[in-house]
């Protein structure tokens, strides 16, 4: 019988690796968690739910107190915003969380936690910084990252993704948001209201893309309200960057009509997702992929019968609820040999959001 270092192996410390780890380890298994960057907590922590409602909720703070007259109180003449200060208060929020996503309360939990970028050797064994660690199941955790969209000289120009916009120190006077799907839209809305002029480019002929039509048409009206302009069925062609000015070429009808030039200070790049699957070597353990992701059955499983895939690289929905729920499915068929399938049914899938939501609460 073939002998492992660990009964689990999992790689990507985010929602869906956090998960499955403390389970795991409850469950008696010998666990090693892999996280290429230096911090556990993943995308959530750092660069989605907990930094963008946190400020979220400082804009909404904001943008009532310029409302207090509507409330039958004083108006009140507010300074410009201090973004520093913000992103000081973000990155505070960031931290206390931290201390429970911490490598060290996983060691102490008993899980052997790692950093770096792991790659497969075969099926059972990655090599990491020179040494092999072999375990008899992995779940591949390592969610997805900002997908940029094919705009002509884009890579030339300074833009923000999620991953940079909560670093930032300064304002911008205005700014372009190129994409209108959930990311999109909520840090154009907390920009907007903490002072930016707001401009949102969307190919689609709708915002929210994918959403009902009638939820879509409610909230374009209300981020109308508040002097965002909205250009829909509108395609970004070229980006130049002159005299400190972003320059975006559109067409409209989604790239087929008249071209004009927008102009802001700042590009936030928010047009998708793409799996963090680069640099793995899934070839080498078998595991098939696509662009979209790696393609699991309902238990999680990939191609390959102990290799799990579950959050946002599995291309199924990208949720940090949906995430803990799909490393659950995963540990209870790898560790305890139980045939549990998930179900992405509405009404569970509102119980996982209630339920998973308070963790990441914005303070």
């Amino acid at each position: 019988m073939a002998r492992y270092d660990y009964d689990l192996g999992i790689i990507g410390g985010g929602a869906a690796g956090l998960t499955a780890a403390a389970g795991a380890i409850q469950f008696g298994a010998k666990t090693i968690l892999i996280e290429k960057s230096t911090k556990l907590g993943g995308d959530c922590l750092h660069y989605g739910c907990v930094p963008s409602k946190t400020l979220i909720r400082t804009a909404g703070v904001y943008s009532l107190l310029k409302r207090s007259k509507e409330f039958g109180l004083p108006e009140i003449q507010l300074p410009p915003v201090d973004l520093g200060a913000v992103m000081d208060r973000v990155k505070s929020v960031i931290e206390k969380i931290q201390q429970h996503d911490s490598a060290e309360r996983f060691c102490g939990l008993g899980a052997k936690v790692v950093f770096g970028n792991p790659s497969f050797l075969d099926d059972h064994t990655v090599i990491l910084d020179g040494k092999n660690i072999a375990a008899k199941s992995w779940i591949i955790a390592t969610g997805s990252s900002p997908a940029l969209p094919p705009v002509e000289d884009l890579a030339t120009v300074p833009y923000w993704t999620n991953e940079t916009i909560f670093n930032q120190r300064k304002l911008p006077t205005s700014l372009i948001v190129l994409g209108g799907g959930p990311i999109g839209l909520e840090l154009a809305q907390a920009l907007g209201r903490l002072g930016s002029k707001t401009t949102i480019v969307e190919f689609m002929d709708q915002i929210l893309g994918p959403e009902d039509a009638d939820l879509a048409a409610i909230l374009e009206t209300r981020l109308k309200e508040e002097g965002i302009k909205i250009y829909k069925s509108t395609k970004a062609l070229s980006v130049q960057y002159v005299d400190s000015t972003i320059q975006l070429t559109v067409a409209t009808d989604s790239g087929k009509g008249q071209t004009s030039v927008l102009k802001a200070d700042a590009l936030l790049v928010a047009a998708g997702r793409k799996p963090n699957i680069d640099g793995l070597r899934l070839e080498a353990a078998g595991v098939k992929f696509t662009p979209r992701g790696i393609p699991t059955n309902a238990r999680m499983k990939t191609n390959i019968n102990h290799i799990y895939a579950c959050g946002d690289v599995n291309g199924q929905l990208p949720f940090t609820h949906v995430a803990g729920y799909e490393a659950g499915i995963a540990l209870t068929n790898a560790i305890l040999r139980l045939p549990r399938k998930a179900d992405y049914g509405k009404n569970r899938l509102v119980h996982l959001y209630r339920s998973g939501s308070s963790q990441y609460r914005p303070e």
